[in-house]
């Protein structure tokens, strides 16, 4: 699957799902551009994948949802977006490190998701691989969910 001439915006591409995304979607030929607020990210995902450009802007999650609710269809714009559950992360790792009982805290994450265990970064950059490419060429303005059944309960 070729996304030549495709330029994705990654917000939080600098770990965890964002970074999985990007080099996901630049290995197909994309050239992504990464947001990312965390300045030290920036050398690091530039020397992991050549064809990934940084930018300092910053998008909250609810802007990435408004944005996607705007129809640009008229204009041959697509957006979609992936809206990831309980995924592990290094965010999600540090929080069950931090906690006092480990196992417990652990136990804690994995009870979130009905289908009972974390998604992982990979799995919801191919999502997104398949919403920014030309076969989902007729989507546009969606968001799908990756989050193992949540918004289902």
């Amino acid at each position: 699957m070729s996304l030549q001439g495709k330029s994705p915006i990654i917000t939080g591409g600098g770990t965890g799902i964002g970074k999985a995304t990007a080099i996901l979607l630049a290995q197909h030929s994309a050239i992504v551009l990464i947001s990312e607020r965390k300045e030290s990210k920036f050398q690091q995902d530039q020397e992991e994948c050549s064809k990934v450009v940084i930018s300092a802007y910053v998008a909250t999650k609810g802007a990435v949802t408004q944005l996607t609710r705007i129809k640009y269809a008229d204009r041959g714009i697509r957006v979609n977006a992936g809206c990831p559950g309980a995924i592990w992360t290094p965010m999600v790792d540090g929080f069950i490190k931090r906690a006092e009982n480990l196992f417990e805290a652990e136990d804690y994450v994995k009870s979130f998701p009905p289908i009972g265990h974390l998604g992982y970064a990979g799995g919801v950059a191919q999502t997104v691989l398949f919403l920014y490419s030309y076969e989902s060429g007729f989507m546009t303005s969606f968001m799908l969910s990756v989050d193992g059944g949540c918004i289902a309960t």
